[in-house]
């Protein structure tokens, strides 16, 4: 009797509806799937949804958090094009108010939205392919150096 109760509440939670998914919201700041990662120097589209659709001035703000903090401005609207100036993070902010000054996108208490997105180089750095074949030639020429030596005949 006990197994027929246990197998009869059994069936009956898998026969009680799932819940249904909820939709994602949309998210404010937007950016062109293929476009995810921006490159420097190449225009992308950002569409402002929801909150940020109300917002006066749209900051970019290189490098966050930093001491070497970078800040660009422009009018928002709700479809733009922003062509990154700089590598590296960007936090692009919708403000609330009409943004005059480097200071006055750096408050955080006025940002609608924000979005934290990875700027990519326009090529490939020389700097840091010759630091990687520098670093290669010394690793290398001390395994040569060592086995040189290690193997070397003793008279």
């Amino acid at each position: 009797m006990n197994l027929a109760l246990i197998l009869s509440l059994v069936a009956a939670s898998f026969a009680a509806e799932a819940p249904a998914p909820k939709a994602k919201p949309e998210p404010p700041i937007e950016l062109p799937a293929k476009l995810s990662f921006p490159t420097v120097g190449k225009a992308v589209a950002i569409n402002l949804n929801g909150a940020a659709a109300t917002a006066k001035t749209l900051c970019f703000v290189y490098q966050p958090d930093s001491r070497v903090v970078k800040v660009q401005r422009m009018p928002a609207a709700s479809s733009l094009s922003w062509k990154p100036e700089r590598h590296g993070i960007v936090s692009i902010r919708a403000m609330s108010i009409a943004a005059t000054s480097d200071s006055d996108c750096l408050d955080k208490k006025k940002v609608l939205a924000a979005r934290d997105v990875s700027v990519r180089f326009s090529g490939l750095p020389i700097s840091g392919v010759l630091i990687f074949l520098g670093a290669g030639l010394v690793l290398f020429g001390g395994v040569w150096w060592s086995m040189r030596l290690i193997f070397a005949q003793t008279e």
